[in-house]
């Protein structure tokens, strides 16, 4: 069972803790919400993205990798939660940052929102109900201290409970960081929403230098250069809830960009995107 720390009004710095990896790690730590002052806590270590062999991610579950490190928020009210990773020294990583509701254990369920720039300093806001939230800080890249910022603020007694009905869909990418052409046989992932998802788009990017060429419908890559950071074009994946682009042909040996954004059956379009970076040898 995951650990309660005590509630404190202010800030408490606690350090990064280690996990064995398994088929569903339990969180690292447990924050207790109960209101009616608004609280924060700030968590605080080193962040590393480390391989074994220089293709597969090594499963040592050092701080801030996928299920390794996640943080299980205990919400007793509605209200607003914030969720602000940042650098704390001289060298940065590259990180992402997911919300997603879970049960008592730290299984996440449904997710909420992410924030996936290419630095270390990422934001996430939502408007939430009560109950059990997973904070997934995941490193893509790099090796530098990072400090991260929870903070939660209950809604008035007398406010009416958060409504999601226009909240943006999330699409969420379930894709390693390394890997090689042959295990790579599709872009796959899963969506949530308070409405019904829609579809979902994915776009992949080959990174050329400075410049990305998109990958388009049949499998090969435009000669034009666009950015790295916003694709111009996105291709329809199948499936909503979970979902797969599956790939014409293997890609090729290089650096890569992938987006994945959500639309519900309203309209709402997922911004930001999610994002991955991948690496084929």
């Amino acid at each position: 069972m995951p650990r309660h720390f005590p509630l404190v009004v202010g800030a408490v710095v606690l350090s990064l803790l280690a996990f064995p990896a398994a088929g569903h790690a339990a969180p690292a730590r447990s924050f207790t919400f109960a209101g009616p002052s608004a609280e924060r806590y700030e968590i605080s270590g080193t962040a590393i993205a480390s391989w074994s062999d220089g293709r597969t991610p090594a499963p040592q579950c050092t701080t801030a990798l996928r299920e390794c490190d996640d943080t299980l928020l205990d919400l007793r009210a509605a209200g607003t939660l914030t969720v602000t990773t940042r650098p704390a020294g001289a060298t940065a990583v590259d990180v992402a940052l997911e919300l997603s509701t879970a049960d008592a254990t730290g299984r996440p369920r449904r997710p909420v929102t992410s924030s996936d720039r290419d630095e270390a300093a990422e934001t996430v806001t939502a408007q939430v109900a009560s109950g059990f939230h997973l904070v997934r800080i995941d490193v893509i890249s790099g090796f530098g201290q990072l400090e991260a910022e929870v903070t939660f603020t209950p809604a008035a007694p007398d406010a009416e409970p958060p409504r999601r009905s226009n909240a943006a869909p999330v699409a969420v990418l379930k894709l390693p960081t390394t890997a090689k052409a042959t295990t790579i046989r599709g872009i796959a992932g899963t969506a949530g929403d308070d409405r019904r998802v829609e579809k979902v788009q994915v776009a992949v990017l080959r990174r050329r230098g400075d410049a990305c060429s998109a990958m388009r419908a049949r499998g090969t890559f435009s000669r034009r250069r666009e950015s790295c950071r916003a694709p111009r074009a996105y291709l329809a994946a199948s499936g909503t809830r979970s979902w797969v682009l599956r790939l014409r042909r293997p890609l090729p040996p290089g650096r890569y960009v992938v987006f994945a954004r959500a639309i519900d059956d309203a309209g709402v379009v997922q911004r930001p995107p999610s994002r991955r970076a991948l690496r084929i040898t």
